[in-house]
């Protein structure tokens, strides 16, 4: 049975369900889509005489009857706007609620978001908006976090580097309230969000908690973007404090990996959760600045009045291993805050020797190589014939789990002794008598069955992209072959007993195609420009040791 899926593949009870446990069961085993309904613009300016909803750009004296209703239909389009905008300044609470749903309303239009690429309507709207007060008026909270939205889909991403935007958004992000109602302003919200477009991106079960939204559109704005530079947003972020409540939001939903009573509240936490692991991954990717902050980061764990500091680093290894010990669905939002927390720890240690120290003095290190563990003993001891098609579900966990442990043996090379010692455990919790090096060496030769691995097929003088890619196009064997043997590398570089064992485990009884993999594998990253000087140091030095191991 699923853990995060109660009741999935059983016969069903006599007993009939409530539609809402039947709606939460369903949204536990949802995963959140990969590709997203909406494309980045960039910010562009506006002629005063250009239709915005139709780019159509017309002279001074309108020609026709259509270019002059054209015409009449922009200069009401202002109006309303600077109408509306003037309404949120007013004194009377029901007259600003009343102008920000007239805001939403028209701006939930297309014809009306056009509005926003003109010059100055940014800054004036966030200016206004900046004034505004949600204590007692939740209503607020959520029209504003809905302007947001209708920003980020507009492609105004820039207001993620503003500094008055950012802490209108942190605002927003403390209020974690449930609004309802059937006011205007709720009406034209609702109204905007139930577009389909936009419940890709923020699922109806969550649209009524303007916190929520204004995640979902932050984990938009820094995903991965060839038009877009987010470099200055994640600079952004560390300076407003929002990063900081963003690692509080995770910290507080990660009740729901372990509720023994699913409810829509665990979904809302779960998915809550997946969005801030999302936004910490990618504000600290590359991005030297937030990786120290959040690897410096102590927070608090634990309940009053038994609190305890701790690095941040640390409560995410607790939670991984939390999540290993459970069995997951191939799909669901429990197996995405998962990989979160995986690719976060990633990120953080890449090149960090404090993280790395945090890590290696508690017990982070075994929960780490136990979630490896069970993460390869649940791909492969099914009693059928092992290949990579086994690991398709759990590509990007297996991956980041050995990447993590890269990053710590590279950064501290005394961690190879207690990673070698430690005793791995299957699933369900009995010991079993294996080694990190047996399952570093098993993953390594399944990769290395594949004929065509384009890893170790590769051309010499011909390192492309599609060169660490499988047959099928999928970055499976390439992708773990090349972490497993640069992790295998060092776990036997200088150790001759570790050495003698890795070649019996091997298929090839030979420490050569090892070597190749890595040297495939430095080539491509060297020629990306995706190596720092130090891992390129200590990569070229670890081929060099086992170049003399041969």
């Amino acid at each position: 049975m699923d853990g995060e899926t109660p009741g999935r593949g059983k016969t069903p009870s006599k007993q009939e369900k409530s539609p809402g446990e039947r709606t939460v069961k369903k949204l536990l085993g949802r995963r959140r889509p990969n590709s997203s309904p909406f494309k980045s613009k960039k910010r562009s300016s506006t002629p005063k005489t250009e239709n915005p909803a139709t780019n159509k750009v017309y002279s001074q004296t309108p020609s026709t009857i259509a270019e002059a209703q054209e015409i009449g239909e922009i200069a009401r389009l202002n109006d309303d706007m600077v109408w509306a905008l003037d309404g949120l300044e007013s004194t009377s609470k029901s007259a600003r609620e009343e102008s920000l749903g007239n805001l939403v309303e028209l701006l939930g239009s297309r014809r009306g978001r056009a509005l926003l690429h003109r010059d100055g309507v940014m800054g004036d709207l966030m200016r206004r908006l900046c004034q505004l007060e949600f204590a007692d008026h939740p209503e607020l909270a959520l029209g504003t976090a809905s302007i947001f939205c209708m920003s980020t889909v507009s492609g105004h991403l820039e207001i993620f580097e503003d500094m008055p935007a950012l802490e209108l958004l942190d605002r927003i992000l403390m209020f974690n309230s449930v609004v309802a109602g059937s006011s205007h302003l709720v009406q034209s919200v609702r109204k905007f969000l139930a577009d389909p477009r936009i419940c890709r991106l923020i699922p109806k079960e969550i649209s009524s908690v303007p916190a929520c939204i204004c995640l979902a559109c932050l984990a938009f704005s820094l995903r991965p973007s060839e038009d877009r530079d987010s470099t200055e947003e994640k600079k952004s972020l560390s300076k407003s404090g929002s990063l900081l409540i963003i690692v509080k939001i995770a910290m507080q939903e990660s009740f729901a990996l372990n509720d023994p009573r699913p409810t829509m509240k665990t979904v809302q936490g779960l998915w809550k959760l997946e969005r801030c692991l999302s936004i910490l991954e990618q504000a600290c990717f590359a991005c030297q600045e937030n990786e120290e902050h959040l690897a410096r980061l102590e927070v608090e764990s634990g309940v009053p009045p038994l609190l305890s500091k701790l690095p941040f680093v640390q409560w995410l290894t607790m939670q991984v291993k939390v999540l290993s010990g459970q069995k997951l669905s191939p799909e669901g939002l429990k197996k995405e805050c998962y990989r979160g927390f995986l690719g976060l720890l990633m990120n953080i240690t890449e090149g960090n020797e404090g993280a790395c120290k945090a890590l290696l003095q508690s017990d982070g290190i075994e929960a780490l190589c136990n979630a490896l563990a069970r993460l390869v003993f649940g791909c492969t001891d099914s009693g059928r014939e092992t290949n990579l098609d086994s690991f398709k579900a759990w590509i990007d966990e297996i991956s980041a789990s050995l990447g993590v442990l890269i990053n710590i043996v590279e950064a501290e090379p005394t961690a190879l002794d207690k990673i070698k010692a430690i005793t791995l455990q299957r699933g369900d919790s009995s010991t079993v008598s294996s080694t990190i090096l047996e399952i570093v060496a098993k993953l390594f030769n399944l990769c290395s069955k594949e004929e065509k691995d384009p890893i170790t097929s590769t051309n010499d003088n011909e390192v492309t992209l599609e060169s660490l890619r499988d047959s099928e196009g999928q970055a499976m064997g390439s992708i773990i072959g090349a972490y497993s043997g640069i992790l295998l590398g060092f776990l036997v570089v200088n150790d001759p007993e570790a050495c003698a064992q890795a070649k019996c485990m091997l298929s090839s009884d030979s420490l050569r195609p090892l070597i190749g993999v890595i040297q495939k594998c430095f080539a491509f990253y060297k020629n990306v420009g995706a190596l720092t000087p130090k891992t390129e140091a200590s990569l070229q030095g670890l081929l060099v040791q086992l170049e003399s191991q041969i």
